[in-house]
């Protein structure tokens, strides 16, 4: 979706709700104007009388995200991964950064700081 064009999405279904949650958000700083695109855009009705956008976290939730990885409280790596791995997955993957392995070394893991969706941090 990021990578699509705005004339690809213009008068598409996701172009239509994009525009009218525009409208409803704009009303109460610019009310003339957003009841003129409220109108133009097909809505029946004033903007002035419509709900409040309901908050969908569905459509905010991110496949990937970025973890960073350290070695005693310093930054060794970044990695994409799929969210919601698990606290153990998270640290097997810091383990397997060919950076890490080189601060790491054979020196033993004496405790793991795992915050879930963000951050491995290895203390030797």
């Amino acid at each position: 979706l990021m990578k699509a064009r705005v004339t690809d999405l213009f008068g598409s279904d996701l172009w239509q709700e994009a525009v009218t949650k525009m409208c409803l958000l704009m009303a109460p700083f610019f009310p003339h104007i957003s009841e003129e695109a409220w109108t133009r855009s097909g809505q029946a009705g004033s903007v002035h009388l419509q709900a409040w956008p309901a908050y969908d976290p569905a459509k905010a939730a991110r496949e990937q995200i970025e973890i960073a990885i350290q070695v005693n409280g310093r930054v060794r790596a970044t990695v994409t991964a799929d969210a919601g791995l698990s606290r153990e997955e998270m640290q097997r993957l810091a383990q397997a950064q060919p950076n890490v392995q080189a601060h790491v070394g054979d020196a033993p893991i004496r405790r793991a700081i795992v915050i879930p969706d963000k951050l491995v941090n290895l203390v030797l």
